[in-house]
């Protein structure tokens, strides 16, 4: 179903909604856990409202953040995954907040403090959104829960049972991300948190509400050591015996650093639904067609926010501007004002096959992304 704005009514007290929100840059999940809770997965920013995308959406549900979130999670600093997050966490008053438990290491703290020493000169930037975090977290007295391999996050016994778990980053993870910063020169990262390769430290997070359960799979990346990444996801849950899960959101943009067929022979149902964000910069373009067909040979039940589709740059109001720009780079993109929404919602004890997905705005099933 598409249209040009998300469904304005609540989902009802034992309904499950995973909602995935994202433009050509940026993505946020927003989960309702029944009974009225709500959890919030990183952030991007509403193009038509100009806040938060998670909290323009519960605004259009009628849903106060203050009273309903009851956990929000940054998986990691990537600027397309934080934008905004300050705010989220300013609104929901009694929410608890997890970050990657990397946060947690001394070792990681201090090399990050050449960074988090100038946050004062940004505004919406991965390294400005974390120290905002921080100052709201001392405010409240109430310290950031550590995201780690196999930690309980959050816990409901009445009613439904639900709970929140976070799979990564293992240990090993956090010690090979401390190593990669080291290496790194704080002065070629002044406006920004580094890019960190590989995501070794991206936090994965396990949905269970009643026996539903839903992945979500942050930027998690894949090594050939099973240390690190969704392999060693993978063997933890193989050891606890842990069940299946209905509902996937697709890591990494669909890329293939991303991807891993043991994920979804052991982490997922055949055919589980899915949703995936784009990413559309300078250098990049993701989803690609490579992309599109590998996921569609997994499940028929695959969803996209927005089509990954950048355009040459030009600047009509000024010629001679556009030609100047032109000889100082290369070459010059515009990232598409493109924003979808995919919401996969059902009633807690119903089949997960039969529940019912609605795209909004530039979403789309993943069969109708044109090939690149």
């Amino acid at each position: 179903m598409n249209g040009s704005a998300p469904q304005l009514q609540a989902p009802a007290s034992d309904e499950i909604e995973v909602s995935l929100l994202g433009p050509g840059f940026g993505e946020c999940i927003v989960v309702h856990l029944g009974q009225g809770d709500w959890m919030i997965v990183d952030s991007c920013i509403d193009l038509n409202s100009n806040t938060p995308a998670a909290l323009a959406y519960l605004d259009r549900l009628g849903v106060d953040p203050a009273k309903a979130v009851r956990l929000i999670v940054a998986t990691h600093w990537h600027d397309d995954h934080v934008r905004g997050l300050a705010k989220v966490v300013e609104a929901s008053k009694s929410a608890a907040f997890a970050i990657t438990g990397a946060f947690q290491v001394k070792d990681f703290r201090l090399l990050l403090a050449p960074w988090l020493a100038n946050h004062t000169e940004l505004d919406c930037k991965g390294l400005g959104e974390i120290a905002k975090l921080i100052a709201i977290s001392k405010q409240r007295n109430r310290s950031p829960i550590p995201a780690s391999e196999n930690k309980m996050l959050w816990e409901r016994h009445a009613g439904i049972p639900a709970q929140i778990r976070s799979l990564s980053p293992s240990d090993p993870a956090v010690a090979a991300c401390i190593a990669r910063l080291s290496k790194m020169d704080p002065g070629a990262f002044s406006r920004r948190l580094p890019m960190i390769e590989e995501n070794h430290a991206s936090v994965v997070l396990s949905v269970e509400v009643g026996s539903r359960r839903m992945l979500l799979g942050g930027d998690l990346e894949c090594r050939s050591d099973r240390s690190f990444g969704w392999l060693a996801i993978v063997d933890t849950q193989k050891d606890s015996g842990s069940l299946k899960h209905h509902v996937f959101k697709i890591p990494h943009h669909g890329s293939l650093n991303g991807h891993h067929e043991e994920v979804w022979s052991d982490l997922l149902h055949p055919n589980p639904h899915s949703a995936l964000t784009p990413v559309v910069t300078g250098k990049t373009q993701l989803p690609a067609t490579r992309d599109k067909d590998r996921i569609l040979a997994l499940t028929d039940h695959a969803y996209l926010t927005a089509m990954p589709r950048k355009g040459k740059f030009r600047y009509p109001r000024d010629r001679v501007v556009e030609k100047t720009m032109q000889e100082v780079a290369r070459q010059l993109w515009t990232i598409p004002h493109l924003q979808g929404h995919v919401c996969i919602r059902g009633k807690h004890g119903d089949d997960p096959s039969t529940w019912i997905v609605t795209c909004h705005g530039a979403a789309m099933h993943l069969s109708q992304m044109p090939d690149s």
